[in-house]
């Protein structure tokens, strides 16, 4: 019950803005869910194959925990400031997060050059342009690449264009690091450092969890220190 009534003032606190973007990203993501289940039961139910859900969930559950706690959980929590709740919702829906949602938000914050702070209405409402603009970007640009799939194959494997397409990732998380380190170059680099040093002693989940957990702490930290400062003025 006490749960239910803090979930209620944390609601009551949020702008009926932010409470409906809320709403609406729920109800999305529940319907996307619930259409990529739906869309597997029906085609199991048209060749008449029949699903052995225990064993489907003992096969599925350690690689979902592992992905969850090593991966999605750290990615969700980096990417929620940076993208805003509603660009989260359309981001996880739709994909391609780091290599064309976040640059596009950046790109679009950069362009236009204004200095907006991210927890207002006016920078959530240019991240949800901006991650929809993108989104719909790439469904056109799918849609050409299969259009044209026959023409484009031999070109984008030729000797003079595959390299670059290497290197695209590669460039953009530079990038991305670039605009990290202008806002807060202290918590990246205490986060790098936790990350490194995880990495050494344990290996790539050493990283994730040591980088995980140093951005939480020194985000509660930094969180405090700043309502302290707010307080006292």
């Amino acid at each position: 019950m006490e749960n239910n009534n803090n979930l209620e003032t944390q609601e009551q606190k949020m702008s009926p803005f932010l409470n409906r973007i809320h709403l609406v990203g729920r109800i999305g993501s529940l319907l996307v869910m619930l259409s990529f289940v739906g869309a597997g039961l029906i085609i199991c139910s048209y060749f008449q194959y029949s699903i052995d859900f225990l064993s489907l969930l003992l096969a599925t559950l350690p690689l979902f925990l592992m992905m969850f706690f090593g991966s999605t959980l750290s990615e969700f929590l980096a990417y929620l400031p940076q993208l805003g709740p509603g660009a989260t919702y359309i981001a996880y829906i739709t994909g391609n997060i780091t290599n064309m949602k976040l640059p596009s938000i950046m790109g679009t914050l950069k362009a236009l050059d204004v200095d907006v702070d991210m927890d207002s209405d006016e920078f959530h409402i240019l991240s949800i342009i901006s991650a929809c603009t993108a989104s719909l970007l790439v469904i056109v640009l799918l849609g050409v690449v299969v259009l044209f799939s026959g023409v484009l194959t031999p070109i984008l494997s030729s000797d003079l264009i595959s390299p670059a397409i290497d290197y695209i990732m590669p460039a953009l998380y530079p990038v991305m690091l670039a605009s990290i380190l202008r806002r807060n170059p202290i918590a990246l680099l205490v986060t790098a450092a936790f990350a490194v040093t995880g990495y050494l002693l344990v290996g790539s989940y050493g990283a994730l969890i040591g980088g995980m957990g140093a951005a939480i702490i020194f985000s509660v930290i930094m969180y405090e220190v700043k309502s302290r400062k707010a307080a006292q003025k």
